[in-house]
């Protein structure tokens, strides 16, 4: 049966953003009235995000490659070889445009909101929250100095207009052009922007539900033709979308992890401490828009990350003694490992983590402290504040592991999971005081791995072996 022709095609729907998200504008803004700067992202002529189009585009050109054939990407994303002359720059047949925020995120309740007065400014004016990070000492596993930066971000909830357009295709060309907007479907593989490894990006796709998808065949645009107006919307038809299967991951497997808290646990987000009011919390715990807490990507990877370069140095110091005289040189090596699994600015990682969230709203739990002299041993005067941590019963999330791992690289993720079964795990701030102390549970599949006794089952003898010729090599 021959496919329908349509001269052109609109497609309308949504993006919205399952948590986090920064596309960079390539500059920086100063605070008001303080000193430092932030990393911006993409603003309208109207203050606010925005989701360019080259961005969008990129994104479907590369699931594209995964996907579909050759000539199929070449007659949707454009002929880009210049070796063929004749077909070098030759447009494709899909446009499409920057996404617009038509709905901002929404804090459900008075506590989620923002509390310090510039980020309650920058939401109200963009729509926009910021966060502060830091790098840890790989080392001393503390915090370094100055290495403190911030990131102006879409917060999770936000919804944006997407318009694409088709020329020239028929019914089987729309019907792939729409089965690849599912990739964006809140999983790592949707990831836009900077941070998809550390879990920032997430986006969701859906199709508008009515006059989702409108076509102009040869019989619409003959009647227009033959008629009076001079508008060609009317003349466009709905088109019937077919029940779309999903696409399948591009990761090779996934682990579905719960951290169940041993007590309270703070991942500080100083967007809300309010700054300048008395007897108010001066670290608070991270939260999602609904109240939930959060422990945000970016902790989890960091110290998985820590652990695995721990761990890698320690193995090399035993294999390779002599090293321990040259700390520069083993540091360089272990460096380089990590990097193959984690990225950097010239590769794309491995094991990509999303933010652990609890199911329930969050427990707030306010402490007061006082710090200590460290001359005499006395309380010191005036250095009384507060924290605010969070208890709930768990909270869940997944780390993505790519199809490219290799068998070294699972051999020291698993003495990575063993640690953290024995009790290693400790994030946020607190630690010394008893907060961000987890137990954990992985599931693979239908198998829930809650010992060290669980994971040996699974294991593979060849990832260990070849680990340490690795490290040998």
């Amino acid at each position: 049966m021959n496919s329908t022709k349509f001269h052109r095609v609109w497609i309308y729907g949504t993006l919205t953003t399952k948590n986090t998200l920064h596309i960079g504008r390539g500059d920086v803004e100063m605070f008001e009235g303080e000193a430092g700067h932030y990393s911006a992202v993409c603003l309208d002529q109207h203050k606010k995000p925005y989701l360019p189009a080259s961005s969008l585009r990129g994104f479907l050109a590369q699931v594209a490659e995964y996907y579909l054939q050759p000539n199929d990407c070449k007659e949707l994303f454009g002929f880009m070889d210049e070796k063929d002359e004749e077909q070098a720059g030759q447009a494709g047949q899909l446009y499409i445009y920057d996404a617009m925020l038509c709905r901002a995120a929404i804090f459900e309740t008075e506590y989620t909101q923002p509390k310090q007065k510039f980020a309650q400014k920058k939401f109200n004016e963009t729509h926009t929250l910021l966060r502060s990070a830091t790098s840890l000492n790989p080392i001393l596993g503390v915090v370094d100095e100055h290495h403190l930066f911030h990131l102006q971000v879409v917060p999770a909830g936000s919804v944006f207009s997407v318009k694409i357009m088709l020329n020239q295709v028929d019914e089987k060309k729309l019907t792939l052009v729409l089965k690849l907007l599912t990739g964006w479907d809140g999983s790592t593989q949707s990831a836009l922007g900077a941070g998809g490894g550390k879990g920032h990006g997430r986006i969701v796709w859906n199709l508008k539900q009515q006059l989702g998808v409108l076509v102009l065949d040869s019989d619409n645009l003959k009647n227009w033709l033959a008629s009076d107006q001079d508008s060609l919307e009317a003349h466009y038809r709905e088109w019937k979308v077919p029940h779309l299967e999903p696409l399948p991951q591009l990761t090779d497997s996934q682990l579905k992890f719960d951290l169940i808290p041993r007590g309270s646990f703070l991942l500080h987000d100083p967007t809300y401490v309010d700054t300048g009011a008395e007897g108010t919390p001066k670290i608070a715990y991270s939260r999602t828009p609904a109240g939930h807490a959060l422990i945000p990507a970016t902790a989890l990877r960091g110290w998985v990350r820590g652990r695995v370069r721990r761990i890698l140095l320690t193995l090399l110091m035993q294999q390779k003694p002599e090293l321990a005289q040259a700390i520069e040189k083993a540091d360089k090596l272990v460096n380089e490992l990590v990097d193959e699994i984690f990225g950097n600015e010239g590769q794309r990682g491995k094991v990509w983590f999303d933010d652990a969230v609890s199911a329930e709203m969050a427990g707030s739990c306010p402490q007061t402290f006082n710090a200590v002299d460290r001359f005499t041993g006395g309380v010191a005067d005036s250095a009384l504040f507060t924290v605010e941590g969070a208890r709930c019963d768990k909270l869940s999330g997944t780390v993505w592991l790519r199809e490219s791992l290799e068998d070294w690289q699972k051999g020291i993720l698993v003495l990575v999971v063993r640690d953290m079964l024995e009790g290693e795990l400790g994030l946020g701030w607190g630690k010394s005081r008893g907060y961000g102390s987890f137990s954990v549970k992985l599931t693979v599949g239908e198998q829930s791995i809650t010992t060290y006794s669980d994971l040996t089952k699974l294991v593979k003898t060849e990832w260990l072996t070849a680990l340490a010729a690795k490290i040998l090599e």
